[in-house]
């Protein structure tokens, strides 16, 4: 390998690979990707990077990073240009709004569309058996690869993609797909003309679906002409022009994402954020916050909707909120008072114990043994 070069650890199929790789590729970071073996994944990983998973970036200094967004913030930083992030307050703000909703609030999305139908299995098997052990028969690695496959079924019942909620799931999706295909007729990224954080964070659980899940193909990518060069424009290289909507606008053909974040991704996190609360009250003498909570009950699709309280997506809500934080006084105050004409005042009143990441599970920032001397 080059003595620069970044090495990643991905999969087509995975949701997250989907947003880091168009984003290095942007960004014209020299990179190889590498499928991770059966020994890397489940032994290598956990030890380095905190838990088994992808994407992983490894830098030249062999320094093994994890998380998607936080690829993104140590990339940013050591690559600065072009950004991908705007400077101006409310749009700084948005890229990241909207990472946290298409990272967090999509999985009933994404899940269903690929775990429901039997059709897109062997093309996960495929890439998984083949990645893991690829010196075995394909009857082996198909065996293999069924271990993480029977795990991401059981997490459809977690997220809510049970037969009597699928309605809810395809009619919330295709009126979001829907509003995406009109927004990429009027322009071609979410921002104007050049790709925004934003736009990677869509990639995730788009991309792989839209191209590799033989159903999604066929009923979601196809029928939809402007949300579908969007996915092929993002995943190539891209030059480094174009350039975000001026006045620090939101495009309004992206309303029904804003109103789906105040009105129905604000009282999941508060259902998440009451599993914390517990916690925090009766840690147990655990570190860590389990990554699946208690039934969560919310609005969505105009209906109510059961999944399972994801307490990471409070650490990415915790991350959004720390933007503002980080704004001059009036620049906050903007994005505030854009945020209130949306109807979010809920989310700034978000009041989260601050949290710290752990693999792709969370903890409070002090531990429980301090807590129980103070």
């Amino acid at each position: 390998m080059k003595p620069n070069r970044f090495s990643l650890y991905a999969w087509d199929l995975s949701w997250c690979s989907g947003k880091i790789r168009p984003y290095l590729r942007f960004k014209e970071i020299d990179f190889v990707e590498v499928a991770p073996s059966l020994w890397t994944f489940y032994r290598v990983m956990p030890r380095r990077g905190g838990a088994s998973g992808v994407p992983v970036l490894v830098t030249p200094e062999r320094e093994w990073i994890t998380d998607s967004s936080v690829i993104v913030e140590r990339m940013e930083a050591r690559f600065p240009t072009p950004a991908v992030i705007p400077f101006s307050p409310r749009q700084r703000f948005f890229v990241h709004l909207m990472e946290m909703w298409f990272d967090e609030f999509w999985h009933p999305t994404a899940i269903h569309t690929r775990w429901n139908f039997p059709e897109n299995f062997p093309t996960w098997q495929a890439e998984i058996g083949t990645g893991f052990v690829p010196w075995l028969p394909r009857f082996m690695r198909n065996w293999i690869a069924g271990v993480p496959r029977d795990y991401m079924l059981k997490v459809t019942r977690d997220v809510g993609a049970t037969p009597d909620q699928i309605p809810l799931i395809e009619r919330w999706s295709d009126a979001h797909l829907d509003a995406l295909d009109r927004h990429f007729a009027s322009m071609p990224f979410l921002l104007g003309t050049r790709p925004s954080l934003a736009d990677f964070a869509l990639s995730g659980p788009i991309w792989g679906h839209f191209l590799f899940d033989v159903r999604s193909f066929r009923t979601l990518s196809q029928p939809r002409r402007h949300l579908h060069d969007w996915v092929k424009r993002i995943d190539q290289p891209l030059a480094a022009g174009g350039a975000f909507v001026s006045d620090d606008a939101i495009p309004y053909t992206l309303g029904l994402a804003v109103r789906s974040v105040f009105d129905e991704m604000v009282p999941y996190l508060e259902g998440c954020l009451r599993d914390v609360q517990a916690f925090i009250a009766d840690p147990a003498g655990r570190e860590r916050i389990p990554r699946f909570g208690s039934q969560v009950r919310h609005p969505y699709a105009g209906a109510e909707y059961r999944r399972v309280a994801l307490p990471y997506a409070l650490w990415m809500a915790q991350r959004t909120l720390d933007v503002l934080q980080t704004m001059p006084p009036e620049n906050a105050a903007s994005v505030r008072e854009w945020v209130r004409a949306a109807g979010g005042e809920r989310f700034l009143q978000l009041k989260i114990p601050r949290l710290r990441r752990i693999g792709y599970q969370v903890a409070p920032e002090i531990a429980p043994s301090r807590r129980a001397k103070t």
